[in-house]
């Protein structure tokens, strides 16, 4: 039996008994808060890693000005004087870049296959190109190559950390470019210790002279993957 879901619109008296076609987002909402096979499938995948995946893609609140905030420092001073003033909130949309990526050569164009990998990572299934294969071990020769893809993603020796994390170097350099002197090759040591990525000359000024500020850029997969208490790999690095 069919069922027609009628919303009636009761601002005014002439328009009361006026049947109205609901939106498909009103509809959807009714799907999913009411509808029972949907709510025993959301029970059980409550909690699981399909549920972790979800919330991180999921848009995300942040208070600009709380303690652990990156940006606290900046961001106080764009905060209000008034008393009682709301709180400046920041909102972080993880797969928003989706709608504005735009292949500007054929060789940019992802694959068939590489769009599925990305998907399947991103809501945590398996993925076809591994999971449709014989497991096999990595490279390494230390673990195997799991069908979620966690040691694939983490491998030092196969994941292609380093080349990713060059790209990205690159493209935050680029940023920089529009207002500051920005040096990828020959940076100097931060603290003393490491040798940083990216070195933005002059960035401050002192009674010394223009300090530089050096970034060091690091890329840290959601999840566990290489690690030798074999419990916590596919566990994800942080729970908040």
């Amino acid at each position: 039996m069919k069922k027609k879901i009628v919303v009636r619109d009761e601002s005014s008296a002439s328009n009361a008994d006026v049947p109205v076609i609901p939106s498909q987002l009103k509809v959807t909402h009714q799907i999913l808060s009411h509808w029972e096979p949907f709510r025993d499938l959301k029970a059980r995948f409550a909690d699981s890693r399909r549920a972790e995946q979800l919330s991180l893609r999921s848009q995300q609140r942040i208070v600009a000005t709380v303690e652990d905030s990156v940006l606290r420092t900046e961001m106080a001073g764009l905060e209000s004087l008034e008393e009682d003033a709301p709180k400046r909130i920041l909102f972080y949309t993880p797969m928003g870049w989706l709608g504005q990526i735009r292949s500007h050569r054929r060789d940019e164009a992802w694959s068939a296959s590489i769009w599925q990998t990305f998907f399947a990572t991103a809501m945590g299934a398996q993925i076809p190109v591994i999971s449709e294969k014989p497991l096999a071990a990595c490279g390494c020769r230390k673990f195997q190559i799991d069908p979620l893809g966690d040691h694939i993603s983490t491998c030092n020796s196969h994941s292609g950390a380093k080349k990713a994390h060059d790209w990205a170097v690159d493209q935050v350099a680029d940023l920089f470019r529009t207002t500051h002197k920005v040096k990828t090759q020959q940076v100097i040591r931060s603290r003393g210790q490491h040798c940083g990525d990216i070195e933005l000359a002059g960035y401050l000024a002192n009674q010394a002279g223009p300090v530089p500020l050096v970034l060091d850029l690091r890329i840290t997969h959601e999840r566990f993957g290489r690690s030798s208490d074999l419990s916590i790999n596919g566990n994800l690095h942080y729970t908040k």
